[in-house]
């Protein structure tokens, strides 16, 4: 991703129902730091988008997205799976993340790709939500 893409990256995310709301600056905030990975999925328009934090030999799953048109059809699991591929290139060997408990479609999507549930975080998201700690050795 380069700075050009983050009016279509934010454009996209506001239209997706995210828990972690990104916007235009949080995006050229990332793009500048060197503990940030950033991954779009293209098809003539934004498809999906990635971000990472790095905290060597960890990661952060920050945030995954996909354009409402462009679900099911296997853009975060590309996504994911191209995000690891780099993670393990720059020495990462585990991934963790957080998701809303009530958030079943992106659980078993976790699920599916070897992420097992470690912890809870009692009232993480807006002091309502619980959060469900994950993570997978890369």
């Amino acid at each position: 991703m380069t700075h050009a893409d983050s009016d279509s990256v934010s454009s996209m995310l506001a239209d997706v129902d995210t828990a972690v709301h990104v916007t235009r600056e949080d995006l050229a905030a990332f793009l500048s730091r060197d503990d940030y990975i950033i991954l779009i999925a293209e098809d003539d328009r934004i498809a999906g988008y990635l971000c990472f934090m790095l905290i060597p030999p960890e990661a952060e799953l920050l945030d995954i997205a996909v354009d409402r048109s462009f679900r099911r059809k296997g853009v975060a699991r590309t996504l994911l799976n191209e995000g690891i591929r780099l993670l393990r290139t720059r020495g990462i060997t585990k991934l963790f993340l957080e998701v809303a408990v009530t958030n079943t479609a992106a659980r078993t999507f976790y699920g599916t790709h070897d992420f097992t549930e470690n912890g809870l975080r009692k009232n993480y998201y807006g002091n309502t939500i619980d959060a469900v700690l994950m993570s997978r050795i890369i």
